[in-house]
C-alpha cells in the first residue's frame, strides 16, 4: 500500500511538473495551450508537495528524496510564479483606481457570456436592471435569448447584433445607451466567430472605440488555439493604429497569463485591471478545479479605471464582469501604455497569416 501511494504521489509531481513545463513549447496544440490556463491550480499541487517535502525533512528525517523533490520544486514555483505574481496585490495596479471622474466622461459596460443552454434570462435581466450599465455586451445569443433580451430595447436606444446560423455559440448582443458611430460586426477568418467593432460617443463629447470579442477556445484535435489567437492579434494591431482610445471586451477564451494575451496588450497599448488586483477568475461558475480569468475588459492608456468588479452568478457557466471607465484626459496623465517586447509584432503578424491561412485552406 505504501509503495502505490509513493508511485501515485510521483506520478502526481510528474504531471504537475510537465504541466508547468509544456507552455514553453511555442505549439497551438490545443492541449499544450491548455496547461497555460491551469498555472494556479498547478501551483497549488507544487506547493503542497514543497511543504510536504519540507515537513519529512524538519520533522523525520533528511532524505536524499526529500532533498531532491525540494530541489525540483523550487524552480518550477519559481517559474509559476514570474507569470502569476502580477496578478497579486503584491503588485502595483498599472490601472490605478480613479475617485474623480466628471459624470458625462463615465461609461460603465457589462460583458457577459450568457451561456446558450442557460434559461434563466430573469437573473441576466435583472442584473441589467439592477446595475444600470451604459453599455452591455451578451455572447452565446441564439434565438431564444434574442427574444429574451428584447424587453432591453425599451431602456438601450441602439443595438448590434449577429446570430451564425450554423454556430449560435458565438451569437452576440450588444445593447447602448450612448451613441454608435458606424457600428458593424465583423467575422474575421470564419463565418462563425462575429466580433462587434463601433465608435461610442459620450455626453461630454468624448468618443472611443469598442470591440467586443469571443474567439474560439483551444478544444480538442480539430480546435488549435490558431484561430483564436489570430482574433486577439487583429484586435490588438488595429488598436495600435486607432486614431481613438480602444476599449475591448468579451471572453476572450485565453487566460490574463498566456504569451498571446500579453503580447495583445502590450502591442495593443491594453491596460488590464486585473495586474494588482487579482486573477478574478470569471469561469468556470462554482468548479475551483477550473477558475480562470476569461472574460475581460481591456481599455488604452487613454482610459481610466473607476471600477472593476465580477457580478453574481447569473445560471451560466461564466460570472459577468463590469468595468466603469473614464474618458478624461485629466485623470489620466499618471498612466502608461505596456511597451511591446522587441519580437511582439511580428509575432502577432505571424499568428494573424496563421489564422488567414487557415482561413483560405477552408
Amino acid at each position: 500500500m505504501k509503495r502505490l501511494l509513493q508511485i501515485c504521489l510521483a506520478v502526481v509531481l510528474l504531471l504537475a511538473a510537465a504541466a508547468t513545463l509544456l507552455p514553453l513549447i511555442e505549439a497551438n496544440t490545443w492541449w499544450i495551450r491548455y496547461t497555460d490556463f491551469i498555472r494556479i491550480q498547478v501551483s497549488i499541487v507544487l506547493l503542497a508537495f514543497l511543504a510536504g517535502a519540507l515537513a519529512w525533512i524538519l520533522f523525520s528525517r533528511r532524505s536524499a528524496v526529500a532533498l531532491g523533490t525540494v530541489a525540483v520544486l523550487l524552480p518550477l514555483l519559481g517559474y509559476q510564479a514570474s507569470k502569476l505574481h502580477p496578478y497579486s496585490p503584491l503588485v502595483a495596479p498599472v490601472a490605478p483606481t480613479r475617485a474623480a471622474c466628471p459624470a458625462e466622461a463615465r461609461v460603465k459596460i457589462l460583458s457577459a457570456n450568457l451561456r446558450r443552454g442557460n434559461r434563466n434570462a430573469d437573473a441576466f435581466l435583472d442584473l441589467v436592471r439592477s446595475r444600470d450599465p451604459d453599455m452591455v455586451f451578451a455572447m452565446e445569443t441564439d434565438d431564444w435569448w434574442d427574444r429574451q433580451l428584447a424587453p432591453l430595447s425599451d431602456r438601450y436606444a441602439h443595438v448590434v447584433q449577429d446570430i451564425p446560423r450554423d454556430a449560435t455559440y458565438y451569437g452576440l448582443h450588444l445593447f447602448s445607451k450612448l451613441d454608435l458611430i458606424d457600428p458593424r460586426t465583423v467575422h474575421y477568418f470564419d463565418a462563425d466567430t462575429p466580433t462587434v467593432t463601433t465608435g461610442v460617443r459620450l455626453a461630454s463629447g468624448a468618443t472611443f472605440t469598442f470591440a467586443g470579442v469571443h474567439p474560439r477556445p483551444p478544444q480538442s484535435f480539430s480546435q488549435p488555439t490558431t484561430l483564436r489567437d489570430g482574433h486577439l492579434a487583429k484586435v490588438a494591431l488595429d488598436a495600435a493604429i486607432s486614431d481613438r482610445p480602444v476599449v475591448v471586451a468579451g471572453d476572450f477564451n485565453a487566460v490574463s497569463w498566456e504569451r498571446i494575451f500579453r503580447q495583445m496588450a502590450r502591442v495593443g497599448g491594453f491596460l488590464d485591471p486585473r495586474i494588482g488586483r487579482g486573477p478574478i477568475p470569471s469561469y468556470a461558475v462554482g468548479n475551483p478545479l477550473m477558475a480562470w480569468p476569461l472574460d475581460h475588459v481591456l481599455f488604452q492608456a487613454d482610459v481610466g479605471l473607476i471600477g472593476f468588479e465580477r457580478l453574481p452568478a447569473i445560471g451560466s457557466d461564466h460570472y459577468p464582469i463590469m468595468a466603469t471607465l473614464c474618458l478624461d484626459p485629466g485623470e489620466v496623465q499618471d498612466q502608461r501604455a505596456p511597451t511591446p517586447a522587441a519580437d511582439d509584432v511580428e509575432e502577432l503578424r505571424t499568428a494573424l497569416r496563421s489564422a488567414e491561412a487557415i482561413d483560405t485552406a477552408d
